[in-house]
């Protein structure tokens, strides 16, 4: 979420931050992070709308069933870390209400997908952005976002996108919902109350009748009004 003091977890947040920072190497480049960018990690995400790659990740322990046991084999991976408001307006059809907030956050979705493709990614996971963490976000528009820029953009080497969470508020059903707009697009809700229905059939007909269909129809005249004097 954008106005994150610290770009490196913190363990003390919970389990799965103090696995994170166990299993990887990812701490390590959180921290080295500013001294590379001659600058803050939170003013290139926050006020630029950049996207920051920590390269060569090191997956370098088990899990905590193992013990976080050391692991045979490492594997390494990038990160790409993007920012996004942690809240937003919604309207009643669960959209944003702003235009700006979904150009926002796609513009950054666009731009790190694009990191991905040109860092020769063949395998992209995200989570569902804006969706949980502090963030309240619609989850079908960040859905229909991330269809959208995978349609659109050049993909490069990038053959799989995978998108997975571990919230407990994100059940089979709100995942359904996700996978159908993630994999089809969303369409535009019909919103009812709109003044689209079209104008009575009398107000049309009147005028014909009366007029005929070629004939001006003469504007109203409007009697003056009496001039009227008062003496004292």
């Amino acid at each position: 979420p954008e106005g994150t003091a610290r770009l490196a977890p913190d363990p003390a947040l919970g389990p799965k931050l103090a696995a994170l920072t166990l299993r990887t190497s990812f701490m390590m480049n959180a921290l080295a992070s500013e001294k590379h960018l001659h600058v803050a990690p939170t003013q290139v995400l926050d006020k630029q709308g950049g996207v920051l790659c920590s390269s060569n990740v090191s997956l370098i322990r088990e899990g905590s069933g193992e013990g976080f046991a050391w692991r045979d084999r490492v594997t390494r991976f990038d990160i790409f870390t993007i920012a996004v408001p942690r809240h937003v307006h919604r309207d009643q059809w669960q959209q944003y209400r702003w235009n700006t907030d979904k150009a926002l956050v796609k513009e950054r979705v666009d731009l790190a997908v694009a990191c991905a493709a040109k860092r020769g990614v063949q395998v992209l996971a995200m989570a569902p952005i804006g969706c949980g963490e502090g963030c309240d976000h619609p989850h079908l528009e960040i859905a229909d976002i991330i269809h959208q820029t995978v349609k659109a953009s050049a993909r490069g080497s990038l053959e799989e996108l995978v998108v997975a969470s571990d919230d407990p508020s994100h059940d089979v059903t709100w995942f359904a919902e996700f996978e159908t707009v993630l994999l089809n697009g969303r369409a535009p809700p019909v919103k009812f109350g709109d003044p689209t229905y079209p104008a009575s059939p009398a107000t049309k007909l009147i005028p014909y009748l009366k007029y005929g269909p070629r004939k001006k129809i003469p504007e109203p005249i409007t009697p003056g009004r009496e001039l009227r004097r008062t003496f004292l």
